[in-house]
């Protein structure tokens, strides 16, 4: 939000961490934007923390994360990378840049996921096509996702996984907890769930996963018919 008045213009953010805006964060467009502003003769930029949003679950405070973890819903207004030690979001500039000095990569893949996500929860128009461009590793977002993962792997060394959506409205199936990594066709299913989430994931192709939403409440009784000494 913006508001012009007499004294200037004033924008109103959302940031990660308290210390989002120390110069320090900021990349080599923004320092050259600011210097052009003072060329002109303007006042310094002024920031003024308000307060907190409560319903974020504020940023990862680990200094060396294990892994991360490229996640996000429709109703996220959060960094999409995620810590894999508390699952908190990670402030990207704390990440060197994944392209041209910047993030525009992440920022524009975020964007087109939320809106897919939203399609599939209003369960109308474009709903197979959100739902397709999430879960299938051959499309256009999918694509993106797993280059962005591999990219952020590269610059930090750390393991990155993407998460694959997945959904059904069908009837619970054994066939679920049965199902193969759909990169490499390996077993990925966990003893338990990663973040009371992720209950798939292949250390080899670094993707995560959750049993289909649709089957979610039935998960025990799939369990039960797929015990752990049948092969997965």
């Amino acid at each position: 939000l913006a508001s012009i008045g007499k004294d200037g213009v004033r924008y109103f953010l959302t940031i990660p961490e308290f210390k989002a805006l120390q110069f320090s964060n900021w990349n080599k467009w923004a320092k050259k934007r600011l210097k052009e502003l003072k060329a002109l003769g303007k006042s310094a930029i002024k920031t003024r923390v308000m307060g907190r949003i409560h319903s974020s679950p504020g940023a990862c405070k680990h200094r060396r994360p294990s892994s991360y973890i490229l996640f996000t819903t429709f109703n996220d207004n959060d960094s999409p990378l995620c810590c894999g030690d508390c699952f908190c979001p990670i402030p990207l500039y704390k990440i060197p840049p994944t392209l041209n000095n910047e993030y525009s990569d992440i920022v524009s893949w975020c964007a087109d996921y939320r809106n897919c996500d939203s399609l599939q929860m209003n369960c109308s128009t474009g709903e197979r096509f959100g739902i397709r461009e999430m879960s299938d590793l051959k499309r256009s977002l999918s694509k993106r996702g797993l280059d962005i993962s591999k990219r952020i792997r590269k610059l930090t060394g750390k393991p990155t996984y993407y998460y694959l959506f997945r959904v059904t409205l069908g009837k619970a199936n054994v066939k679920e907890l049965r199902r193969k990594c759909p990169k490499c066709g390996g077993a990925w299913l966990l003893d338990k769930p990663w973040h009371n989430i992720f209950n798939f994931r292949c250390e080899r192709c670094f993707l995560v996963s959750n049993i289909a939403w649709g089957l979610w409440g039935k998960t025990k009784s799939l369990e039960q018919q797929c015990p752990s000494s049948d092969p997965i």
